[in-house]
């Protein structure tokens, strides 16, 4: 490809890198599964090459890890994982980890050592023959790129990872040896059969499919919509996410922390600004343990798995149910397959399997966990901070209102602890995050369709002076 010569030419500084590389990957190429990570770095590259300091070195790291990533045909999900891959180095991969984990990128300081004169006696060390070095290389690599492969089955952490690596194993296929399984914890060894699946994205046609079966098969008085990646419009996924709005009344979250004007011990107010930037992760709180009348389990999850769609459960929670599930399929006249048919082929591991998330939510949050559970990392911060500019916090459950401590004793969510500690409370906004558009129009921003609720949008209104409704979202 034409572009692709000219960027390694000599003479590719006639033609800044920036410039060919953001060309290769605008926005008329088509969506591919990386397509916002692709966005940010290449709008790191082009800041770089824009630069009075401009750093070659750096414009041609981006260009050569945007070129390595936009060949993939799989979703990047770590820092790890894109490091394997020639033309992603440490820093890049630092800065994947930090956009993926909706926190900023906080670089390294790499203090110098100061020079020390030399004797002028001193007789010059003789160097280590480069084969060690580079054999060294190539071990370290080879033992990073085998740890990440590991992390890459849900639950295994770096430590798991490094204590298998220790013991010999060497890829996820060995995990099956009895050595190795015994290193893990139930919950490992349970996803574990299904890897090979899990590790191929899945389609909005999947989603669609999985979308409809759910909705069919629990009462109608629930609502059913797809959110994540395959509501951005993504080409593919790593899962599916599915949220369900009930009609119930049920226990809403407030936010963990006070505002900053309002934070009132000594502790809060030495937060640096990077911890209270992290965006948190989506319905965690709450107690974990479910009453088996709880209607999440006898009206959603509990139907659906004799229904022959759930092959196995692996977290659940007042709020979320995480899974492994099996495509359900239609015969030529548009009907399911028979349910026995279903039971048998999820026992005999027949069929396309892939992990499914529900989020199970009431009519009053449903706006929030919507537009929250639909956008990415970069839109998430930028909404959040439309709502702090307005005297709000937005979270998954909807729009709170800080109240201080004469505030209503009577309220649903007064809390004495927290008037106590901070002198204040969090109070839930009423009808105000039962629809999406009520939350955007508290918050002050116009309406912002699912597809362009990601990284590449506020990328463009940023460079956009004069536009109304959005500002130039946190540092990723």
């Amino acid at each position: 490809m034409l572009t692709t010569r000219l960027l390694w030419s000599p003479t590719a500084r006639a033609l800044p890198t920036s410039r060919l590389c953001s060309r290769q990957y605008s926005s008329g190429t088509p969506r591919g599964p990386n397509h916002e990570l692709i966005q940010m770095l290449t709008r790191h590259m082009e800041d770089e090459g824009a630069s009075e300091s401009r750093n070659d070195f750096k414009v041609r790291a981006y260009a050569r890890a945007i070129k390595a990533i936009s060949e993939l045909e799989y979703p990047i999900r770590s820092g790890a994982q894109a490091q394997r891959y020639k033309g992603v180095g440490v820093r890049i991969a630092d800065r994947i980890d930090a956009f993926l984990s909706g926190t900023p990128y906080d670089p390294p300081k790499v203090a110098k050592a100061p020079k020390v004169p030399k004797e002028p006696e001193e007789l010059p060390k003789p160097r280590s023959p480069t084969r060690y070095k580079g054999r060294h290389s190539l071990e370290e690599a080879r033992k990073e790129q085998i740890i990440a492969s590991l992390m890459s089955i849900p639950g295994l952490g770096k430590l798991t990872a490094k204590e298998l690596y220790v013991a010999g194993c060497r890829s996820v296929a060995d995990l099956n040896k009895p050595e190795f399984n015994a290193m893990l914890r139930p919950s490992q060894k349970i996803v574990l059969p299904y890897w090979d699946h899990l590790s191929r994205p899945v389609t909005p046609e999947q989603a669609s499919i999985v979308r409809d079966f759910v909705e069919q098969h629990i009462p109608s008085k629930y609502v059913v919509s797809t959110t994540g990646d395959i509501r951005r419009g993504a080409p593919n996924a790593p899962h599916i996410s599915l949220l369900i709005v009930h009609p119930h009344h049920s226990v809403i979250i407030p936010p963990s922390d006070p505002p900053n004007p309002h934070a009132s011990s000594s502790s809060r107010a030495g937060k640096t600004q990077s911890t209270r930037s992290k965006i948190p992760s989506l319905f965690t709180h709450g107690p974990h343990y479910l009453d088996s009348t709880y209607p999440f389990l006898t009206d959603i999850v509990g139907p659906l798995e004799p229904r022959g769609l759930i092959a196995t459960t692996l977290s659940e929670s007042v709020h979320k149910w995480t899974g492994v599930i099996r495509t359900p399929e239609r015969g030529s006249n548009e009907l399911w397959e028979g349910r026995a048919e279903r039971v048998e082929r999820v026992k005999g591991m027949k069929g396309d399997f892939c992990k499914l998330e529900l989020f199970y939510v009431s009519q009053r949050s449903a706006g929030a966990a919507s537009i929250l559970l639909t956008g990415d990392s970069a839109f998430n911060i930028s909404i959040r901070a439309a709502a702090a500019r307005r005297g709000y916090s937005l979270n998954e459950f909807g729009l709170w209102r800080w109240q201080d401590a004469t505030g209503d004793p009577r309220s649903e969510f007064y809390s004495e602890e927290s008037v106590r500690e901070h002198g204040g409370y969090w109070d839930f906004v009423e009808g105000a995050s039962e629809r999406e558009e009520d939350i955007f129009d508290a918050v002050g921003m116009e309406w912002v369709a699912p597809d362009r609720r990601n990284f590449e949008f506020l990328d463009v209104l940023a460079r956009s002076p004069g536009k109304p409704g959005w500002k130039k979202p946190v540092a990723i």
